[in-house]
């Protein structure tokens, strides 16, 4: 996972986190995360991406883990959505804001599996757990991955910066795999 994350670009400066706690809960520890901060700039990003080989984990088990369910248990408190998202040449993200200490946080979150964005309404629902599990099997056959961006800004005035830039290409992201919701 720490591949997909870019390198600092000039005017940023990175912070790694340490997410080895949390690798039971997640299944796997090819998990990375990384904040970039631009002074000059006022500007926060947190990229985050957790990575599953085929047949390691249910599809559903990793749709428990979208930020409305992991940010609150960290402290973080919802104030909208989730919502589905569109922006120019990406995959349909899932679109959340949360606040802590009043700080805003916009979240935009991706659950890949192979190179197809899944999107589910509700990932507190029974439902849409079995139905994922009767979808995609108990463990998929490919890989999957998870993406996340928060920032102190929305994501489509980020687009053009170059570290979000070098981070879709290191993830290869295209507009063309989205799943309809």
């Amino acid at each position: 996972a720490a591949k997909f994350l870019p390198v600092t670009p000039q005017g940023w400066v990175r912070q790694d986190s340490d997410l080895s706690t949390a690798f039971p809960v997640l299944g796997t520890e090819n998990a990375a995360q990384s904040t970039y901060i631009n002074v000059a700039r006022q500007l926060q990003v947190t990229l985050y991406v957790a990575c599953w080989a085929p047949q390691q984990a249910a599809v559903s088990r990793i749709a428990s883990h979208t930020p409305e369910i992991c940010m609150p248990s960290a402290g973080w408190q919802q104030v909208m959505g989730p919502l589905p998202l569109e922006l120019p040449g990406l995959p349909v993200a899932t679109y959340a804001q949360f606040e802590h200490k009043g700080y805003l946080q916009h979240t935009y979150f991706w659950h890949l599996l192979g190179n197809q964005a899944l999107g589910y309404e509700d990932p507190f629902s029974v439902t849409e757990a079995v139905h994922l599990a009767l979808t995609h099997g108990l463990h998929s056959n490919l890989p999957q991955t998870v993406v996340r961006i928060s920032s102190n800004r929305t994501l489509d005035t980020l687009l053009a910066d170059p570290l979000l830039e070098s981070f879709f290409a290191n993830l290869k992201f295209s507009s063309t795999v989205s799943e309809s919701r």
